[in-house]
């Protein structure tokens, strides 16, 4: 049998049956808003703890990139230097060098320095000439370093360029000895 209702309340009391379709009505709705407000607010939290963590993870990799960076631009640097100091190497290695010129020079102030008349009055040494003034008291100390001058195997050509006499002072000589 079916159940019956039974209705006590006076029918001027009674909720017109519109209103009560409207409160079913509403009370689905204020549940499916509830649902929706706590799938939201999870979704919410869900999105916010992910992105947290990857910025996390893009703050150490710049952290990580900045550190490279600056590696690299020290080495960069060092790098630059080190090829500017090869560049001044090459610049100085490509100069001419007077170092042999000085080594025969050596040669040839041993020849005066033994004759105690003459003695060097101005030097210039270049890279492939040198240029002697030399002053003698006498003839004989100026024959003596004539003599042994010529006598010289390390240059390939001697000049005199000039010779004088002072009776003050004596004999004053040029010569330009070359590089072979």
């Amino acid at each position: 049998m079916l159940a019956r209702k039974i209705n006590l309340i006076p029918t001027e009391m009674a909720v017109p049956a519109g209103s009560l379709k409207i409160a079913k009505i509403l009370k689905k709705l204020s549940i499916l808003g509830v649902i929706s407000l706590i799938i939201l607010t999870i979704s919410a939290i869900t999105l916010f703890v992910f992105y947290s963590i990857e910025l996390k993870k893009v703050n150490s990799s710049v952290a990580s990139l900045k550190n490279e960076i600056s590696s690299l631009e020290k080495s960069e640097q060092k790098l630059i230097l080190v090829k500017d100091k090869l560049g001044k190497i090459a610049y100085v290695r490509s100069l001419d060098s007077a170092e042999n010129e000085i080594n025969q020079f050596k040669k040839l102030n041993e020849i005066v320095s033994v004759s105690s008349d003459s003695a060097f009055t101005e030097v210039s040494i270049g890279s492939t000439k040198t240029e002697v003034s030399l002053i003698s008291n006498n003839s004989t100390s100026l024959s003596s370093v004539l003599g042994s001058i010529t006598n010289l195997k390390d240059y390939g050509k001697i000049i005199l360029s000039s010779l004088g006499f002072n009776p003050m002072s004596g004999f004053l000589t040029s010569f330009i000895f070359s590089s072979k």
